[in-house]
């Protein structure tokens, strides 16, 4: 609940959402940033609820609405680590490890599409797709080539300049390589939001996944 409840606090907090403002803006209001990020999750999911989708195009503002596309949007606060009777149990089968402690805060919203830009928007998650496949290949693989180089060029003793320029050289391309992956996983959660809508994955909240029905 905010700290303020007056009917100003009211109409400023309702204006920051309309306005699509970050959850930054909300923080005076309230106690926490979890608790702002709980009222903003509501609010925009009561915004961009179904039954309130606009006759006009989300993306583009012009063209008559034709399909509907439904994002998620979560945002995660970690609240430490557990270690509780499980972790015994698998800690005495041989399983090292402990309970990471959070909270999903996450909400849906609904969005109305014309036929060019549901069109567009489609041709994008299907490159988005491929963007993801590769990201994720290239952060596991080159994030592994990369540690392992890294910790080579400053741990081994490498007396020989061959074998110096060798190392820099795995060090550099890796790096690179997973810089590229980093970047595609970027652009392929920019690919699946139009940029009228991105506003909706200011921090704490992030895209987590969309859905688009053939018929609004």
């Amino acid at each position: 609940m905010p700290i303020a409840t007056s009917n100003d606090a009211t109409s400023q907090l309702n204006a920051l959402v309309e306005r699509g403002a970050p959850t930054a803006e909300f923080l005076p209001f309230f106690a926490s940033k979890r608790e702002a990020a709980s009222y903003l999750a509501s609010a925009n999911a009561a915004r961009f609820h179904p039954d309130a989708a606009a006759d006009l195009c989300a993306a583009c503002s012009q063209r008559p609405v034709t399909r509907l596309i439904v994002y998620r949007w979560n945002a995660v606060f970690f609240d430490g680590f557990g270690f509780g009777p499980l972790d015994a149990l698998k800690l005495a089968l041989g399983h090292v490890g402990v309970t990471i402690k959070k909270e999903i805060i996450g909400f849906n919203t609904t969005h109305p599409l014309c036929e060019s830009c549901g069109k567009r928007l489609r041709n994008r998650r299907w490159i988005a797709d491929v963007l993801n496949f590769i990201g994720l290949f290239s952060v596991i693989v080159a994030g592994v080539a990369a540690s392992t180089c890294w910790a080579g060029v400053f741990y081994f003793d490498l007396k020989k300049a061959s074998e110096r320029n060798e190392w820099y050289m795995m060090t550099a391309v890796s790096t690179a390589v997973l810089l590229a992956g980093v970047i595609c996983l970027w652009l392929m959660k920019r690919l699946r939001v139009p940029p009228a809508l991105r506003f909706l994955a200011s921090r704490p909240f992030f895209y987590q996944s969309s859905k688009m029905p053939k018929h609004p």
